[in-house]
């Protein structure tokens, strides 16, 4: 059974706020021309007509739309997190989790058991004829989550439709990084951000005949049974509109090898910025016992790398956005404080990205580069713009 209900969310990669509804008469100091949506956010955030953050309809610049719920009877933690399927004029929806609810056998399929691990992927066809342009989505996990991650594929004729091994998505060096999150809760855009005219214009795209991977892996430390079920919506943009096409970054650092029962061991890695193109937003990925993870920008010509990212903490990862007017903190490694590089962050063909993670080895094993919890990994996700489309920035380095 499912239950429709609406929220406004206003965040991206867990740092959210959740927005409640209000009666369509309570105006507010703003009169009636802006929807119920808007007004009812105002309202929840105390706002007043001379406040500069909220005119015209809108927030920080941004305009609002709801995130529609359809909130299932499942009986296991995070039914509310469901998100309802977009119609085709709406988008595309992709979901990992449980055909029915009702059939035992199949629920059982995606339980995870106390204190278990679990990582697999959901193979699924867009069905986009055209070039799917999008500049809006939300991702959902339900509890006990480790990471979502929504590529897409190329070879898809090779690839069997629906539940399997993440060995062929993990393997497809040309894959594109759509979106993911190590929060059980993602949005775009953030609202809280500067907005500026870009935003209107610019837009992610899916090629005709796509195929996406879902990829969800579970970390169950609880004493009950969880179930792994993620959902992602891609909401249509109109291409008449798009001006500026973002795409993924991804980056690996592959190599890892961290010596027993040490702390502070270091990895480094490297990519050559093959064309100039502006970093739209960095996060950095990786397991337990990582400690630090910073990425720089080396110049052409210069020996001396401009730390550009900076964060502390591998559960709950920091995502840094970079535009005109954002002034994002100064990282505090004694005080545990990440942040980064404010305002627009331009590299040139010939720069240097360079990234590197510090980890803890607590075990009388070698830790290396894995899927698995135990496992550690260097990885690189964001976005980026340039002044023509040169598809997703993926890179492998040792």
């Amino acid at each position: 059974m499912e239950s429709r209900f609406r929220d406004l969310v206003v965040g991206v990669g867990g740092a959210f706020l959740l927005l409640g509804g209000c009666s369509g008469d309570e105006a507010g100091t703003f009169g009636a021309e802006c929807d119920d949506a808007w007004r009812a956010a105002c309202e929840e955030q105390g706002c007043t007509s001379s406040d500069p953050d909220w005119q015209g309809c809108r927030f920080n610049g941004w305009s609002f739309t709801p995130t529609d719920y359809c909130a299932v009877n499942t009986g296991y933690p995070g039914d509310d997190r469901a998100l309802c399927p977009l119609s085709e004029e709406e988008g595309y929806s992709f979901r990992y989790g449980p055909s029915s609810y009702d059939d035992v056998d199949e629920v059982a399929r995606y339980l995870t058991e106390p204190q278990g691990e679990f990582e697999d992927c959901f193979y699924q066809d867009v069905g986009n004829a055209e070039r799917f342009y999008f500049n809006r989505y939300a991702g959902r996990m339900r509890p006990q989550s480790h990471h979502l991650i929504l590529r897409g594929m190329s070879g898809a004729a090779t690839v069997p439709r629906g539940l399997g091994s993440c060995g062929r998505a993990q393997s497809d060096l040309s894959a594109s990084f759509i979106t993911g999150s190590q929060t059980p809760i993602i949005d775009y855009p953030d609202h809280r951000l500067p907005h500026n005219p870009d935003d209107d214009v610019t837009a992610q795209y899916l090629d005709p005949e796509t195929l996406v991977s879902l990829n969800l892996h579970y970390v169950n430390r609880t004493r009950d049974s969880v179930l792994r079920e993620g959902w992602v919506n891609l909401y249509r943009a109109d291409p008449a509109n798009v001006q500026i096409a973002q795409s993924g970054i991804m980056l690996l650092g592959l190599g890892i090898a961290v010596p027993p029962n040490s702390t502070g061991h270091a990895a480094r890695f490297s990519t050559l910025v093959p064309t100039d193109r502006k970093i739209v937003a960095l996060t950095g990925h990786f397991h337990a016992n990582g400690t630090r993870f910073t990425v720089w920008v080396q110049r052409q010509g210069s020996d001396t790398p401009e730390r550009v990212y900076e964060m502390y903490d591998p559960i709950d990862p920091l995502a840094v956005a970079y535009r005109p007017g954002m002034e994002n903190p100064e990282p505090n490694r004694p005080l545990g404080i990440g942040g980064g590089f404010s305002g627009n962050l331009e590299v040139r063909a010939g720069d240097r990205l360079i990234w590197e993670c510090e980890m803890d080895n607590p075990t009388d094993t070698v830790v290396r580069f894995g899927n698995a919890a135990a496992d550690q990994m260097c990885n690189v996700f964001g976005y980026y713009v340039a002044d023509q489309d040169y598809g997703v920035w993926n890179s492998t380095a040792f």
